[in-house]
């Protein structure tokens, strides 16, 4: 099984009530770096298989979070709830959120935008040349223990990229040469995609500058992926799990 989180505990913020973490998996005190479903991370640290994709949706503790096709965002179930029109188009991807900042980053047919709740305005819109994918929140711990919030996606044009979470600058462009099967996942410092095809294709980056960690090639089309059980598990379109190693992506029988 996964450990749950070895990082600093007080690593720029502390995710706690406010973040909305009322499943008994998550500890009462998460640090930044965990990867925590609002940031549309596909890790299962109760080891289950589940793809659990909801388009524009995510489940903030007891509240649900939704942003409607006509860029309308409702926040449900929560003490108080809340309606905003934001103008957003947003693509059928899932989308993220970051708890800290009160900040929502979608897939949009112009590119990759984040918008504030709290300020009720767009903060930054990356144009990408094709249709935008599903945005994943990560962090990079640099040695000097410098940490920097940033937002990944597929740019439609066969490249993952890597933008500063506050300004929207690009910090790295990483070919992949195909487009990624839903969200990517994010554990301990690198980024698992898998590609879409027949046979579709598993690969690691590393979070810091997208190089390359590993590739490989999987037996059949595939729907996604997840981390889980300390491998990386891609859901085929059969119904049938395949497993890669997260150190060498290997694949394991």
């Amino acid at each position: 099984m996964l450990t749950f989180c070895g990082h600093r505990p007080d690593a720029r913020g502390i995710f706690c009530s406010r973040g909305g973490v009322t499943v008994s998996l998550y500890p009462e005190q998460t640090c930044l770096l965990c990867d925590l479903p609002w940031k549309n991370n596909r890790v299962r640290y109760d080891g289950s298989l589940a793809l659990d994709y909801a388009p524009r949706m995510l489940e903030l503790g007891t509240a649900k979070l939704t942003l409607e096709p006509d860029g309308v965002v409702t926040l449900s179930g929560a003490q108080e709830s809340l309606r905003i029109e934001t103008g957003l188009r947003p693509r059928e991807e899932t989308i993220a959120f970051d708890a800290l900042d009160c900040v929502l980053y979608a897939a949009c047919a112009s590119g990759l935008c984040a918008y504030s709740l709290a300020k009720r305005r767009e903060v930054f819109r990356h144009p990408t040349p094709g249709p935008c994918g599903a945005p994943l929140l990560f962090e990079q711990l640099h040695p000097d223990g410098d940490i920097l919030p940033c937002v990944g996606a597929s740019n439609g044009a066969g490249c993952y990229i890597a933008l500063n979470r506050a300004t929207g600058a690009l910090l790295w462009r990483a070919q992949i040469l195909g487009e990624p099967a839903g969200g990517a996942a994010h554990w301990n410092g690198y980024l698992f995609l898998t590609l879409r095809g027949a046979p579709c294709q598993a690969l690691c980056l590393e979070a810091r500058s997208g190089d390359l960690v590993w590739w490989n090639r999987g037996e059949r089309e595939a729907l996604g992926g997840v981390i889980a059980q300390d491998a990386y598990y891609l859901c085929g379109t059969d119904g049938r799990w395949m497993r890669f190693s997260l150190a060498d992506g290997e694949r394991i029988a």
